[in-house]
């Protein structure tokens, strides 16, 4: 709780990496309402380029609102 999301990200990888995997690409979905994400989508992509070591085109992030979504 309270926590960067960039620590489960890095806990993630490392769990992956334990067990021979390797993170080539990640295709990102983002459920929000508030920010609106187009502003911070090269921002995103950079910076998690950098934790999981791969290149910033690797990283697809789109968002969606959770309009008409559960009750």
């Amino acid at each position: 709780k309270n926590q960067n999301s960039e620590i489960f990200l890095l806990y993630s990888k490392k769990l992956m990496e334990k067990d021979g995997y390797v993170i080539s690409n990640i295709d990102l979905t983002l459920m929000c309402e508030k920010p609106i994400v187009t502003k911070y989508k090269n921002q995103f992509k950079k910076k998690i380029s950098f934790l999981l070591n791969i290149k910033p085109q690797d990283v697809n992030v789109k968002a969606t609102t959770t309009e008409k979504l559960g009750f």
